[in-house]
């Protein structure tokens, strides 16, 4: 598997994993969820490489940290990875506990909330128990403030506005389906939309808000207007973007500190695609 952004090396077979991982590295190698895990700082002071070796193959993934304090660390996630840990291969997880195990043997890592894999952009993980427990009060009562951007192939009916549904999770398909009205199972979603720019060939780029959090929200609830996400498949995309990575990014996450007792803003950086629009 080749994650946009970083680089993949050759397949090995089992027997061969140990020289991977021979000399000063074996020092810094962890077995995590199944995985090999080594961490290695690089380039600057926000950069960490992580080499994960797992079944039969070996990945030298990148993760860009955008704070970090005491409590809790907000990373940039990559698209192609998924954030909790799996045994298919890296994760946010897996690679947040590579690099805060460099500094704390068996560190706590709390995934505070989610992101598709196909979808980039701001997760913010706790370092404590006690920590994750606060912010997931905070998801769960609705005071964190989610701001994404997405490129769609056809504009909204409207500048700016709000988008109100129903939305019903289809388990066995893995997607969401949109209802206009209430019905058994279905339930609210509202998201704000703006539209930032257009360009002649009526690609959109737009600021979205979940006030809601369902499942693939963003993503169904865009296509049912007709105005999939680039790249989308999923729902109804006319053509793919890059293997698992749509035009979705999570911009911006507003939560409150307890530590400090103030609010933070913490923005990952613009990808690509959304400059090119701009």
């Amino acid at each position: 598997m080749c994650i946009p952004g970083t680089h993949t090396g050759d397949d090995i077979h089992a027997p061969n994993v140990a020289r991977h991982i021979a000399g000063p590295l074996r020092a810094r190698s962890r077995y995590f969820a199944g995985q090999v895990l080594i961490w290695q700082k690089i380039l600057t002071h926000d950069l960490y490489k992580t080499i994960l070796i797992n079944a039969s193959k070996i990945y030298t993934l990148q993760i860009h940290i955008i704070e970090e304090t005491k409590d809790w660390i907000v990373v940039s996630k990559p698209a192609g990875i998924q954030v909790e840990r799996n045994p298919f291969g890296p994760s946010v997880e897996s690679l947040v506990y590579a690099h805060m195990e460099a500094e704390r043997r068996t560190p706590y890592v709390g995934i505070v909330h989610r992101l598709d894999r196909v979808t980039t952009g701001v997760v913010l993980v706790a370092k404590h128990r006690s920590v994750l427990r606060k912010l997931n009060r905070q998801f769960s009562e609705k005071d964190v403030r989610k701001t994404y951007l997405a490129a769609v192939s056809q504009p909204p009916p409207s500048e700016q506005g709000t988008l109100h549904h129903w939305l019903e999770k289809d388990r066995a398909a893995k997607r969401a389906i949109v209802h206009t009205a209430p019905v058994d199972k279905a339930r609210e979603c509202l998201l704000n939309y703006k539209v930032l720019a257009t360009t002649p060939d009526h690609q959109t780029l737009l600021e979205l808000e979940p006030l809601t959090g369902r499942y693939h929200q963003i993503r169904a609830q865009l296509a049912s207007e007709g105005c999939p996400v680039i790249g989308d498949l999923h729902y109804g995309a006319a053509q793919p973007y890059q293997e698992h990575h749509i035009m979705l990014h999570a911009w911006k996450l507003e939560f409150f500190d307890e530590r400090t007792k103030e609010r933070r803003l913490l923005e990952a950086p613009l990808p690509d695609w959304a400059d090119a629009i701009k």
